[in-house]
């Protein structure tokens, strides 16, 4: 059975509300480099002001990370100040490296609050580079959201935002799982007629949803508010056990009409004790127990899966079957529509012994297919031996009685 704890996450979202020295903890998904702690010393940055950030981060991917530089993504709300440099060098990060951060001197530009820093590094061992990208969300002066949108205005500029904040928690109901977390509305603009839609774009995805289809509807969230989603999930039964992203698909609109997309990820941490189907013989009872040359007999073949999943579509095949020794009377095989885990199933088939036969034994092998929940194919082998009674040899005896001799043929000397 499926275990799910869900990873307290704070990815994405605003920070600092005080002006004193604040601290927000950011836990990122399994990536390389992952944002642990931001500390942004003012509150309510005014378009074009300069302020001071600090950015913890670590190094979690288990190898050293070389020449790792950092910049802001040009799409940012924020900039670095023209006075420093645009990309700030990190050097090299060790494993679990991130206990001193990285102080940013950015510029507001006015619009919008998110920070997309860009991490770039080499893994060692390896000759290309990669990069990363966080998204933070900083603490600005908010401006007064109008009511109305003027022939002038471009009212698609009023695009409301959202993020995942504070603690995700799961109830769990078998293979299915109620995940539930709250949104905000980190922008200054209200959002109307909001549908959430796990996203379907990877095949290899641990999660589905119970009825084919996940989707949630918010009429609105205004701006600085929150609302407790929903989410009813299945996880797959052969997923193992790690952190899995599910991404969130974001449709909404303002309240102008204009339409807009955006798309969150969550990380879920599946502890799962689920184990693939496994067949075994447990064991074939003859009937009768031992036959005999030209015998019709049963045999009942009892398998038993070890796993926890159900195996599917089990056929059982009967192998070696020959004329002169065993052969079946009908066809040598049968099917069982599954198994459960944890449990056994038997097949019954009806067979012969030649006349022919002329063993204590004869081999049989019994080959058995079957399938998951998800279509995956299995197959084993097994070789079990007949015992074969064997018929009495009749062995020569004379008696003789009553012998007489005449004396003429008697002689004696």
């Amino acid at each position: 059975m499926s275990k799910i704890k869900i990873v307290n996450i704070l990815i994405l979202l605003v920070l600092l509300i005080s002006f004193n020295l604040e601290t927000v903890n950011v836990f990122a998904g399994p990536n390389d480099i992952i944002i642990t702690k931001v500390v942004q010393k003012e509150e309510n940055v005014s378009a074009g002001k300069s302020f001071k950030l600090e950015v913890y981060y670590k190094n979690v991917l288990g190898v050293p990370l070389k020449d790792v530089y950092i910049s802001v993504d040009k799409s940012s709300s924020f900039y670095i100040d023209n006075d420093h440099y645009q990309t700030e060098y990190l050097k090299d990060m060790a494993v679990g490296d991130g206990e001193e951060p990285i102080i940013l001197y950015l510029v507001y530009k006015g619009t919008g609050n998110e920070l997309t820093l860009i991490f770039d590094y080499l893994k060692e061992g390896a000759t290309d580079r990669e990069q990363l990208s966080q998204t933070l969300f900083l603490s600005v002066k908010k401006e007064k959201e109008q009511t109305s949108g003027g022939s002038q205005t471009n009212t698609a500029e009023y695009k409301p935002n959202f993020r995942i904040v504070g603690k995700i928690s799961s109830k769990q109901e078998g293979k299915n799982v109620s995940v539930e977390f709250p949104i905000k509305n980190v922008s200054n603009f209200t959002a109307k007629d909001i549908q959430i839609t796990m996203s379907a774009d990877s095949a290899d995805s641990s999660f589905s949803a119970p009825m084919g289809h996940l989707s949630v509807s918010v009429d609105e969230i205004k701006p600085d508010a929150e609302k407790k989603i929903k989410l009813d999930l299945a996880v797959k039964p052969n997923t193992k056990s790690g952190i899995y992203p599910l991404k969130l698909e974001f449709k909404y609109g303002n309240l102008y009409g204009d339409s807009f997309s955006s798309s969150e990820v969550i990380y879920v941490d599946i502890e799962n004790n689920d184990k693939s189907p496994s067949l075994i013989l447990k064991g074939v009872e003859m009937l009768p127990q031992k036959p005999a040359p030209g015998d019709r007999f049963s045999a009942s073949i009892e398998l038993e899966n070890l796993g926890t999943l159900g195996a599917k579509d089990v056929k059982v095949t009967l192998k070696g079957l020959t004329v002169d020794g065993i052969y079946s009377e009908l066809v040598g095989v049968n099917y069982l529509k599954t198994i459960e885990g944890g449990r056994t199933g038997k097949l019954n088939f009806s067979l012969v012994a030649s006349n022919k036969i002329n063993v204590q034994s004869f081999p049989l092998e019994i080959a058995v297919d079957y399938k998951d929940e998800f279509g995956n194919s299995y197959a084993e082998s097994f070789i079990y031996y007949v015992p074969i009674k064997q018929k009495s040899e009749g062995k020569a005896s004379l008696k003789i009685d009553n012998i007489t001799f005449s004396g003429d043929s008697c002689c004696t000397g």
